[in-house]
């Protein structure tokens, strides 16, 4: 039996067809390069708009060598022409997953006998007012962990807001995950303590973090 076919289902099977035709497509993981799920330039506009213009369009390392708007032959060639793969592992002591830990066939940055921790009765950020006051600090090395920390400022009757697991790292993940005390409920988080930081940055500058200079660091 035949039938006229009116507007509304010819739309709404034509819109079947193409979210088919997505689904299809799609990977497991959204890209830049997948329309049917990744936004529109408008959407991040729109976003930008509400977080007040913070919105930042990062471009990957790299990027001029695949297909896409930032592809660039010149730019390609070059960095075929320069590029050799060599890992680079940094680690403490101890690491949760040894498969990246091990560092096979990589330069490895072991810190792990870099141990040291000095306390300061009246520290002032580097480049701070002259007018500000100073106060209780400790600067402490990449291998320093958390057994070893809260011995230290005991020496110095003090208390710090630490992580409860001894043998986890001061730096490194748990700072960066902003670290959970057991002192949260009273000082904050461990991230919230931090003063200032020496950055090594990936161009290879050494520079000191504070809330005075480099804040995008900080």
């Amino acid at each position: 039996m035949l039938r006229k076919i009116k507007q509304s289902e010819y739309l709404l099977a034509a819109f079947c067809f193409t979210l088919a035709a997505c689904a299809s497509q799609q990977s497991c993981k959204c890209r830049p390069s997948d329309p049917c799920c990744w936004p529109a330039l408008n959407d991040w506009n729109q976003l930008n708009d509400t977080v007040n213009r913070h919105v930042i369009q990062t471009t990957p390392p790299g990027t001029a060598r695949y297909p896409g708007e930032f592809h660039n032959k010149t730019a390609c060639e070059m960095i075929t022409s320069v590029y050799q793969s060599s890992d680079l592992i940094a680690k403490t002591s101890y690491m949760i997953d040894f498969r990246e830990s091990t560092g096979a066939y990589a330069l490895s940055i072991f810190t792990h006998y870099w141990q040291e921790a000095q306390f300061h009765s009246d520290f002032t950020s580097e480049c701070c007012a002259v007018s500000t006051k100073g106060q209780n600090a400790v600067t402490i090395s990449p291998r320093m962990q958390w057994q070893d920390m809260h011995r230290f400022a005991d020496e110095h009757s003090s208390i710090i807001v630490g992580g409860g697991a001894s043998t986890v790292g001061c730096i490194g993940g748990f700072l960066q995950s902003g670290g959970h005390s057991p002192l949260s409920s009273i000082y904050g988080l461990a991230m919230d303590q931090v003063l200032e930081m020496k950055v090594v940055l990936p161009s290879g500058e050494y520079i000191t973090a504070n809330d005075y200079q480099n804040q995008e660091i900080y």
